[in-house]
């Protein structure tokens, strides 16, 4: 299992591996190249294991957006079992089922850049930017951050949780 990486700026098969979590030698060879080969900014990369690959995706976005790791992990878990190819009877894409209009909302109000749902990097940084967001506005209150997550804030304020969101609620706690 593996998935397509775009290469930023700066970034080779040692970077790239260590932000997926994968063997730089392992990397190199899925995608026919040297561990030391040049590669250009926008080039794309075939990145091996996806749960390895996942976890060290979530892990750094946790540390970059400020969210506990465990906490995102266990969302991600929860939402798609870590797979970004997942979509949701209404619509919600990726690792962390994000609805579009909840991607352009975090686009806009949250990240100040469009962020791309059907990336995995985008749709993790969507996802906790969101968690991040709902934690402040309930004062680290993780079941009113899951429950806004989940069933959304204007949902649970006008008809409270839902016992479907509770069992999500648990089913998050448990994992954290």
């Amino acid at each position: 299992d593996s998935e397509t990486y775009r290469v930023g700026r700066g970034e080779g098969v040692f970077e790239t591996a260590r932000r997926f979590g994968v063997d730089p030698t392992a990397l190199a060879r899925a995608n026919g190249i040297g561990v030391n080969a040049p590669i250009a900014e926008g080039d794309e990369m075939v990145v091996p294991g996806r749960l390895p690959r996942m976890n060290a995706l979530v892990s750094f976005v946790a540390a970059d957006v400020g969210v506990d790791t465990r906490l995102l992990r266990a969302v991600a878990w929860a939402e798609s079992n870590w797979h970004q190819d997942r979509v949701s009877p209404t619509g919600a894409v990726g690792v962390m089922q994000i609805e579009p209009f909840t991607g352009e909302w975090v686009s806009r109000h949250i990240a100040g850049t469009q962020l791309d749902i059907w990336r995995a990097q985008d749709n993790v940084v969507a996802g906790a930017m969101l968690l991040r967001h709902l934690m402040n506005k309930h004062e680290g209150d993780i079941a009113a951050t899951l429950a806004g997550y989940y069933q959304g804030d204007a949902s649970v304020a006008t008809h409270g949780v839902y016992d479907d969101t509770r069992r999500y609620q648990r089913e998050v706690q448990a994992l954290i």
